[in-house]
């Protein structure tokens, strides 16, 4: 279970807070007493993920409510759902030799595995799983958290104009008007510089409506583009790639993951997918060294056609799907059954 902000229609919002304001004191501290033991369990941040999403819908609290931070929390309640991230199915797994294998007995791989979990409504997000296999091809699974925790992102600071406007001529979005606003931008921008550009140009837009394409176009493939901070403690299957992004918003598809063993000897594993926004999907890269980071990248170029493919072949897919000889990448034998194995490189 992860949580979710879960809000509906504008007066249906005002008439839920509302509700929670005439509540007497007593009563309203009774009753967050009681969700903070039933859910605090599952959600160890649970009093933070209220306050979250208290602020969503603070503007809509009529002027003058007198409130503490119990009755914001109550109201943050109000407005938070749970939601089984695995419903509706786990599948479409990918494997690869987990970065750390330290304190394993010789003959043995621990490997990390990706997972598509699909929820209620058929949304996708990436779920992970550690396990071990011996030299006799037995496999071992870790036992899962007790939680699981989909992680707050962090905007990239910092965007390419290039692979901006790559990617946007590959959609077909590449006109007149966004040429003068790349333009505009150095080698680099921020999304903050990107937002004064605009708002710089607009009225120099061909029309209102297009401006407003072009707008979210280009902060769509800005914001696109992110990190997942790890907190030091979290075990691999407590982690949740939940769909964050706009282009993502329908889901996280088909993990395909590789790991690359660099000439000092750190790995990095690198995972190709498709974002999904409910029309289009959109190739995409996640990369992490350790899993103290997971970084996402959207992927343009003639090379990014297929690169699902190109990856599990063991050439290194980027920005612009730079080539790699398939070399030291490391090698798992999986097995069921010893008459039937597969070779995963």
């Amino acid at each position: 279970m992860i949580t979710r902000f879960f809000a509906a229609n504008e007066e249906a919002n005002r008439g839920r807070i509302e509700r929670v304001l005439t509540l007497p004191a007593a009563e309203a501290q009774e009753i967050l007493a009681d969700l903070k033991g039933r859910y605090g369990v599952r959600h160890p941040d649970i009093d933070e993920i209220w306050m979250e999403s208290f602020e969503r819908v603070a503007a809509l609290v009529p002027p003058g409510a007198a409130m503490d931070d119990k009755r914001r929390m109550l109201i943050g309640a109000y407005f938070t759902m749970e939601y089984a991230v695995e419903a509706a199915a786990l599948f479409n797994p990918s494997i690869v030799p987990a970065i750390n294998q330290m304190g394993l007995p010789p003959g043995c791989t621990r490997f990390l595995m990706s997972l598509r979990a699909t929820g209620e409504g058929h949304l996708s997000s990436i779920v992970f799983r550690v396990g071990v296999i011996d030299g006799d091809n037995r496999i071992t699974m870790e036992d899962t958290a007790p939680s699981i925790r989909a992680l707050k992102p962090i905007p990239d600071a910092e965007f390419d104009t290039g692979f901006l406007r790559d990617a946007l001529a590959e959609l077909g979005a590449l006109g007149p008007f966004e040429c003068v606003v790349l333009d505009k931008l150095g080698e680099t921008f921020s999304i903050g510089e990107l937002d004064q550009v605009l708002a710089d140009l607009r009225s120099s837009a061909p029309s209102p409506a297009g401006f407003e394409q072009t707008q979210r176009n280009m902060l769509t493939f800005a914001r696109s583009n992110y990190r997942i901070p790890i907190p030091r403690d979290v075990h691999p299957s407590e982690i949740v790639i939940f769909p964050i992004s706009e282009k993502e918003s329908r889901g996280i598809e088909d993990v395909r993951l590789v790991r690359f063993t660099e000439d000092n000897g750190a790995g990095t594993i690198y995972g190709t997918y498709t974002a999904y926004n409910g029309v289009s999907g959109f190739p995409s890269l996640f990369i992490s060294n350790d899993l103290k980071t997971i970084s996402s990248q959207t992927m343009a170029g003639k090379f990014v056609k297929n690169s699902e493919d190109r990856v599990e072949r063991g050439e290194r897919v980027r920005f612009q799907a730079t080539k790699r000889a398939q070399a030291e990448t490391a090698k798992i034998v999986l097995s069921c059954r010893k008459s039937c194995a597969r070779k995963l490189t």
